[in-house]
């Protein structure tokens, strides 16, 4: 019996499932490391801000800080949230691309291709853009601080 998937397409398909795969890889260690980052910097005052929320005295100059805090935490915290759900989405659509374009070659379904290639796309266009998502972010940040630190003459 003959395979109505031609070798160069079992062969796209095997490369697809390799590419999103290693991409999805690659993801999962930036991520790891950005909410390690996120640990080691943040968890300490963040813990401070929902204590004194808590526990905390109700002085003019300690609510102050702590409004000052909690602005600075929810723009923090919605950014790695976004990045994480992001992260979250793309490796669920990874696990779909790699299901159908390996579906497509065990049933040797040509009609299935496109499916496959539309699922590989989706993937690799979330996986690249929180990606991309966090570079900026971390750009904007040193930006930022940069234009606030420079000399000026």
């Amino acid at each position: 019996m003959s395979s109505l998937i031609s070798t160069n397409d079992a062969a796209l398909l095997g490369a697809m499932m390799a590419t999103i795969g290693a991409i999805w890889a690659i993801s999962l260690a930036a991520y790891q490391f950005i909410y390690r980052y996120f640990e080691e910097t943040h968890r300490e005052g963040l813990d401070k801000v929902k204590s004194l929320m808590d526990h905390g005295g109700k002085d003019p100059e300690t609510l102050k800080w702590l409004h000052d805090r909690r602005t600075f935490y929810a723009r923090k915290l919605r950014n790695y949230a976004t990045v994480f759900g992001g992260y979250l989405v793309a490796g669920v659509a990874t696990v779909i691309s790699i299901i159908v374009s390996g579906a497509t070659i065990a049933y040797d379904k040509p009609e299935w291709i496109q499916a496959a290639g539309v699922c590989f796309l989706v993937a690799l266009g979330l996986l690249v853009f929180f990606l991309s998502l966090e570079v900026w972010t971390s750009f904007d940040q040193m930006w930022k601080d940069w234009v606030k630190v420079q000399l000026r003459e």
